[in-house]
């Protein structure tokens, strides 16, 4: 039996699906099989559809970061918003581009803008009106073609890192800086403090404190950042330490003017910045390796009470909080919802969406595509289900028969037709195993897509005539 031509289901087109995420010296951030399990469902799905289904699992495994809730890092709010408000991040993510969503993701977004293999939106300019969105922030070093740093570098700046931290305790244990009573390694911290300070780009006095540093909370987010950087240094995924990386930690922000708000970071102090991604970028200056900030807008909203909750949609699909693997300090979508006032901008964002970029209809339209071929899918293994057991009891009927038989029963050609169809229904059986089997391996779609094969389901085409 051909069940690929059954009366009763159709066939499914194939296509090669992405290898699962794994880290390599080039993407040394998937430490975390969370992440991995992101990316794919980012990636490995021809639609945004699985990546809203996992979105309340993030809100758990949020709520779960054993990191955060050591300090009592507030999280709630994210978490409530990605459980609670279902249609509202449905339509959020659905107004994103879909290489974009999958950049952020797998936090190679600075490297896929240098290679144009994403288009975020265009920034708002001085003549647009006040534009409302989200924008994302990444690292590369120039004359890297988008590349970052690579174990050596990312060595030396933790190591400064870490001395600029003991700078800091230096300072607060002193109370200033107190030269005579100041053994000689704080003297060293606090040299390092200065130049990197300097480097900053603001005005500097010889008496300040730390820049980046005012207090022990903002001590622990560094300490965190650290070790962020410290779990992209494994010797097992590059022993020569010299592989430039694809990823940076990325900073999430969100504005009712990215025009206005996204100017801070064209400028060389990077003094009004956060202060973890302003600490990096002036010791990689120190370093005479510069960072290029790419900044770039990500999401636009299309209601004023969206904001907060774009923010803490997009900040999730980065992990951008230093007690993940990002720099964002405090908790995402603090703006409030009553932030955005401009009218002009929600109507620029809903053009530029709906009928410019038509981003959203196409993204509905693929996922809608998508769910029902996830229940034409489950229609279909019903039938073959029962198909299967039909057999089976086929089966089991004629082995009855068999036994019931005389003894000395002439077979002749009574035998050779049992024979002939006990041989087509065992065929027919196995036929439908291996379908089964198949049905079974499509199942997966629904979490990670053909993990083994390498083939997975793609969506029908349009004039389907059964969706």
């Amino acid at each position: 039996m051909n069940f690929s031509q059954s009366q009763d289901t159709q066939s499914y087109p194939e296509f090669n699906v992405p290898p699962a995420a794994a880290r390599s010296a080039e993407m040394p951030m998937l430490w975390d099989k969370e992440h991995c399990r992101l990316i794919d469902a980012c990636v490995r799905h021809e639609s945004l559809l699985e990546l809203f289904m996992q979105l309340p699992k993030l809100a758990d495994i949020l709520e779960a970061n054993q990191a955060m809730k050591d300090i009592d890092f507030p999280v709630v709010n994210t978490v409530t918003a990605l459980r609670s408000h279902d249609w509202t991040m449905c339509e959020l993510l659905h107004t994103m581009s879909v290489p974009v969503v999958q950049s952020i993701a797998k936090n190679t977004f600075a490297f896929d803008e240098w290679n144009r293999t994403i288009k975020p939106f265009r920034m708002p300019g001085p003549r647009d009106p006040e534009i409302p969105g989200v924008y994302v922030i990444g690292l590369r070093i120039p004359n890297r073609n988008g590349k970052f740093l690579n174990i050596e570098e990312l060595e030396r700046l933790i190591a400064d890192m870490k001395l600029y931290s003991r700078g800091y305790e230096s300072y607060a244990r002193h109370g200033k800086w107190n030269l005579n009573g100041m053994s000689a390694p704080e003297k060293t911290a606090r040299t390092l403090v200065k130049a990197v300070d300097r480097m900053s780009g603001a005005t500097i006095d010889k008496a300040d404190g730390p820049l980046f540093i005012a207090n022990e909370e903002e001590l622990s987010r560094i300490q965190a950042l650290i070790s962020t950087f410290e779990g992209m240094c494994d010797r097992s995924l590059d022993p020569t330490g010299k592989v430039f990386g694809l990823q940076s930690p990325l900073y999430v922000g969100c504005s009712k003017n990215l025009y206005k708000r996204t100017r801070v970071y064209s400028g060389h102090s990077v003094k009004a910045i956060n202060k973890p991604l302003g600490l990096t970028v002036s010791i990689l200056r120190t370093h005479a390796k510069a960072p290029e900030l790419v900044v770039e807008c990500v999401l636009r909203i299309l209601k004023d009470h969206q904001l907060p909750m774009a923010e803490q949609l997009v900040a999730t699909l980065a992990g951008s909080l230093v007690y993940q693997r990002g720099f964002n300090a405090v908790e995402t979508g603090g703006t409030g919802s009553k932030t955005v006032d401009s009218t002009d901008g929600l109507r620029e964002n809903i053009k530029h969406i709906v009928a410019g970029t038509q981003i959203m209809g196409q993204n509905l339209s693929a996922s809608l595509k998508e769910a029902n071929l996830r229940q034409r899918f489950l229609h279909d293994l019903d039938i073959l289900n029962g198909k299967i057991i039909e057999i089976s009891k086929n089966l089991e009927s004629c082995k009855q028969a068999l036994l019931k038989l005389q003894a000395g029963y002439q077979w002749d050609g009574t035998l050779d037709d049992m024979r002939i169809l006990v041989r087509r229904l065992r065929a027919e059986l196995e036929d439908q195993k291996e379908a089964l089997k198949l049905w079974k391996l499509m199942m997966r779609i629904q979490e990670v897509i053909v993990e083994d094969t390498g083939k997975g389901i793609k969506l029908l085409s349009s004039n389907s005539d059964d969706l």
